[in-house]
Parts: C-alpha cells; sequence; structure tokens
C-alpha cells in the first residue's frame, strides 16, 4: 500500500525538496495573508467605522493587486520568482509589524491604513505571478506540473478556508495586535522557506548549465534556436518594454492566446452567477441565506474534488478534448441551475460545476506553463492571473442586471456564454492535433511533444 502511494503522481512533487519548501511556505504565506486580510478589515472597521472609509481601505488593498499584476509578472522574469517570493515575504513580514504597532498603540487615523493598504497590494501584485511560476522552475518533469499546481492550490485554498476562522479566534481571544504579531512570525517563517527555495533553484541552474552532451548532440541551428528562446530582451529592458514583449508573445501564439480567453470567460460565466444569481436564488427558491452558505460550501469541496483528479491524472495529449467536454458540462450545469427549485438538487450540480471548475483550473494552467517559454513564465502567468480578476467586476455587474429581469434569463445567458467558450476551444486549432510544446529546456522536448501528439 505504501509502495502504491509513493508512485501516485500526486505524491511524486512532495519527494523533491525544492518543492516541498515551496509547498509549506505557499501554505503558510497563504493562511497568513487571509489572517492579515481579515485583521486589515477589523482595524479599518475600528478606526473608521461601517461606511465609505471602511469600503475604501479595502479598496485600496484591492486595486493594486489588479493593475499592478503584469508588473508583478515581469519582475518574476526579471529577478527570478523564487527570490521574489522571498522578497515578498520579507516585505509582509515588516507589513504585519507595523499593523502590530497601529493596533498596540491605538492609532486612530486612517492615512498609515491606507498606506499599508496600497503596500499590501503591491505585494500581492508582486506575489502571485512568482508563486505560479516557481512550479515550473522546480519540477523539470513536465509531467508532474498538473500534480504539483494541484498541491500548492490545494493548500492555498485550505489555507483561505481555515484563515478568517483563525484569525477571528485571536482577536476575540487576544486582540488585533497579537494576530499582526502572529502573522509577522508566518511570513518571516515562509521566507525562509522561500530563500532556501531561491537557493536550490540557482543552485541547480548552475549545475545544468554544466552539463553539455545534450546540447553537444543538436544540430547548431536547433542549438542556436534553443538560445534565443530563453533569453528575453524586453525582461533586460525595462517594465513596460517587458510586458508589451509579454502581451504580444501570448497573444501571436494561437494555443495561449485562446486559453487565456477561456479562462476569462470561464471566470466571467461563473463568478457573477455563482455570487449573485446563487444569492437570488437562495433567497427566492431554496430557502434563505442558509441555502446560499450550503451552495458556496459545495463549490469549494467540488473545487478541492477536481484539483485532486486534475493533480492524479496525467493527459497531456488530451488537454484540448478536456477543455471542450468541461467548459460544455459546465454550461449545461449551469444553465439547468435557473429552473431548479430543490436544494438538494442545486447542491448536487453546484458540487458537479466545482469538480469542473478546479478540474479545468489545474488542467489550463499546467498547459500554459508547459506552453511558455521559461524566461515568460511570470508574465504569462500574470496575463492569466487578470484575465481572470479583472473581469469579476463586469461579471458581478451585468449578472445583477439580468437577474432583476428573470433568474432563468441569466442563469441560461450564463450557460450559452461557457458553450460559445466551449466552441471556441474546439476552432483553437485544426481538429484532432495537439499543439506542442513551443520552446522546451532540451532538444528532446520537441520529440516528446511529437509524441504526446500522436496519442
Amino acid at each position: 500500500m505504501l509502495k502504491h502511494v509513493r508512485t501516485m503522481t500526486m505524491v511524486q512533487p512532495i519527494r523533491l525538496p525544492g518543492f516541498r519548501r515551496l509547498f509549506v511556505g505557499e501554505g503558510i504565506a497563504v493562511f497568513a495573508d487571509q489572517m492579515l486580510l481579515v485583521g486589515v478589515t477589523l482595524l479599518a472597521l475600528r478606526v473608521a467605522e461601517p461606511g465609505f472609509a471602511l469600503g475604501s481601505v479595502l479598496a485600496v488593498a484591492a486595486v493594486p493587486g489588479a493593475l499592478l499584476m503584469p508588473l508583478g509578472g515581469w519582475v518574476s522574469d526579471r529577478f527570478s520568482p523564487a527570490r521574489v517570493l522571498f522578497l515578498c515575504g520579507a516585505g509582509r513580514t515588516l507589513l504585519a509589524l507595523a499593523l502590530a504597532l497601529i493596533a498596540f498603540l491605538g492609532v486612530s487615523s486612517l492615512w498609515p491604513l491606507y498606506a499599508l493598504a496600497g503596500a499590501l497590494g503591491v505585494l500581492n501584485a508582486l506575489y502571485y505571478p512568482a508563486s505560479l511560476s516557481t512550479v515550473p522552475a522546480i519540477l523539470e518533469d513536465k509531467t508532474l506540473l498538473g500534480a504539483g499546481n494541484t498541491l500548492v492550490l490545494g493548500a492555498q485554498q485550505a489555507s483561505e478556508t481555515a484563515g478568517p476562522v483563525l484569525a477571528a479566534s485571536v482577536v476575540a481571544l487576544f486582540g488585533l495586535g497579537t494576530v499582526f504579531g502572529v502573522n509577522a512570525l508566518m511570513f518571516a517563517a515562509a521566507a525562509v522557506l522561500f530563500a532556501l527555495v531561491a537557493s536550490g533553484t540557482r543552485h541547480a541552474a548552475k549545475a545544468t548549465s554544466g552539463v553539455k552532451a545534450p546540447f553537444e548532440e543538436a544540430p547548431r541551428q536547433e542549438l542556436h534556436e534553443l538560445a534565443g528562446s530563453e533569453r528575453s530582451p524586453g525582461a533586460s529592458r525595462g517594465p513596460v518594454a517587458g510586458i508589451v514583449e509579454g502581451i504580444r508573445y501570448a497573444w501571436r501564439d494561437p494555443l495561449l492566446r485562446t486559453m487565456l480567453f477561456a479562462l476569462a470567460l470561464l471566470s466571467f460565466s461563473t463568478s457573477g452567477p455563482l455570487r449573485v444569481g446563487g444569492a437570488m436564488l437562495a433567497e427566492t427558491r431554496l430557502g434563505g441565506a442558509e441555502a446560499f452558505g450550503v451552495l458556496l460550501s459545495a463549490f469549494g469541496a467540488g473545487s478541492l474534488i477536481g484539483l485532486i483528479l486534475a493533480g492524479s491524472l496525467v493527459r497531456m495529449g488530451r488537454r484540448r478534448v478536456d477543455l471542450i467536454v468541461g467548459t460544455a458540462a459546465l454550461g449545461l450545469g449551469l444553465g439547468t441551475l435557473g429552473f431548479v427549485s430543490s436544494l438538494l438538487l442545486a447542491t448536487a450540480l453546484v458540487l458537479g460545476m466545482g469538480v469542473g471548475a478546479g478540474y479545468l483550473g489545474v488542467v489550463l494552467m499546467a498547459w500554459l506553463q508547459e506552453r511558455t517559454k521559461p524566461s515568460l513564465h511570470g508574465r504569462v502567468m500574470s496575463l492569466m492571473m487578470f484575465a481572470v480578476v479583472a473581469v469579476d467586476p463586469l461579471s458581478y455587474a451585468l449578472m445583477g442586471v439580468l437577474s432583476e429581469l428573470d433568474l432563468r434569463v441569466m442563469f441560461a445567458a450564463a450557460g450559452s456564454l461557457l458553450l460559445v467558450t466551449a466552441l471556441l476551444a474546439r476552432r483553437g486549432q485544426p481538429h484532432g492535433t495537439e499543439l506542442p510544446v513551443r520552446h522546451g529546456a532540451y532538444p528532446v522536448d520537441r520529440f516528446s511533444a511529437r509524441r504526446e501528439g500522436g496519442k
């Protein structure tokens, strides 16, 4: 039994010391980040009272994280993602200590909160692209990308669930200052782990650069192409040139362009309907606010199941089929939800949708990481996150308008949009083919991609 567990795809990344450190560090950092957000909200509530001032503090924390996400991708490509994670951990430690000082001293001015909330948003914009870029930097075996992303995202989701509960408990027992002090210790521990990851990846890169056999066997033209694929002049020239280079790179690649559009449409078609439509559906048909909580919990549980499934199954040659079938199934489930009046049936539908969303998230992320050349991982990951985050406000607004007309119209429109997304994915490349990895680290990647395409 133990031997079988050790050979499971999900477990294999954990056997690598660098990934173990990243996995634990990510879990600690996200856990502390969720506690920090709860603490900042409660501190702002204490200083500002409910109303516009409280909302403005939270907005100052959120807006930079979205707007500066492409810059965060450029920074990861320019200075190595693991090093960026370490610097963000150190910065968050100082930020938490400053908030602890404000809480203990009883500062009543909003301006320090605005400054620290803005700094938190900037650090988040740097942190998350680096987090997603570190996984492919550590896992040389690209068949493990799905499992690696699953473990990291699973740790994040578990931390996001437990962090607010722990923060509220610590506040109730010991006060706000203690929460921020605990945050500082956790961020410092994560920073140490990220420093070890950065050191390990740097040593691995030096060791790899000394191995010449694979390159000596490659033709001169292939060597020239490989060297060119690893260079990123935009990243070394400056942030504007680097960000533009990343956008052009993603736009000119039909597969990357299709996946980014698919992710944006997936987020647009699910975030608004589940939050706005789910709340109205629960209130009007399913029994009230408790039913809404059940639906959100079901979607979260389904997402975790989908993450585990995606990490356990290696389907590198069938990802386009997964995208088409999964997106179409999500569309059908969402369209059906508008006609449901039973909480049990609605919960089952939302649970299934969560499984599909979690599975597709891991599949698309691994596909993007595998497809992108290493020197542009940070920028493409930042574009992915921007595509997902930027459409949420539009989705909330539009679905709110449609839900006032008729809930069935809103869910049907969202489901139809997902079906359009499935058709877009189907037309994204020639039928029956799977585009290979365009930029591999070694010449052998070209032949392995050809084998996968022939499955």
